[in-house]
């Protein structure tokens, strides 16, 4: 009979939708590990934009303040930000992911995302 593996009870949350970090709180909050993983190095921006808008015509940029700050003030929960994801395999061991990170020059310790380095960057590049 075969032993079940012990595993560390780890979580991948791609996307930073509202959904998202409503996941990725929810499940720091209880302990997990948490990895948060988007390709968008400004969450304020994208939040902010006519996609995610509320009925009442508030974006949700503002809603989910109190959502971005609790994310960097638990230490279960590490964002990778900007990367995309290359591929995703299935094993009996779990999930293996395989992500780039692009650059951003910028001390991930530090970062509170409010977008400003974004907005200063000389340096554009096209999708």
């Amino acid at each position: 009979m075969k032993r079940p593996k012990d595993r560390l009870p780890r979580v991948m949350v791609i996307g930073a939708t509202p959904a998202g970090i409503a996941a990725a709180n929810k499940l720091g909050e209880l302990g997990i590990a948490v990895t948060l993983v988007d390709s968008e190095a400004d969450l304020d921006k994208k939040l902010s934009c006519e996609q995610w808008r509320l009925d009442s015509g508030v974006p949700l940029n503002y809603a989910h303040r109190p959502g971005l700050v609790r994310i960097f003030r638990n230490q279960n929960i590490q964002c990778i930000m900007p990367s995309d994801i290359k591929f995703i395999k299935h094993s009996p061991q779990g999930f293996m992911v395989r992500m780039t990170r692009r650059r951003t020059f910028i001390d991930p310790d530090k970062c509170t995302l409010c977008g400003r380095c974004v907005d200063i960057c000389p340096v554009e590049i096209a999708p």
